[in-house]
């Protein structure tokens, strides 16, 4: 399950950036660099259960894929 924060966050970015790769992935980078999301940046959502590096790409799509799955996102 995932986390309600990683949740947020991921819905977040995609009212911002949209849903479709990479616009989505870019932006979850730059809030998380810029820590927009609740004073969250890149150890925080590790923490949480979300990597950004690219080494973890195919996890992070899985999980943003399960997220946007059953919610209406352009």
């Amino acid at each position: 399950m995932t986390h309600p924060q990683l949740h947020e966050f991921i819905l977040s970015c995609a009212h911002r950036a949209g849903s479709h790769w990479p616009d989505l992935y870019d932006e979850m980078c730059r809030s998380a660099a810029k820590k927009r999301f609740r004073g969250m940046g890149y150890p925080e959502l590790r923490a949480l259960g979300l990597a950004l590096d690219l080494d973890s790409l195919d996890t992070t799509a899985d999980l943003v894929d399960s997220v946007l799955k059953n919610t209406a996102v352009n």
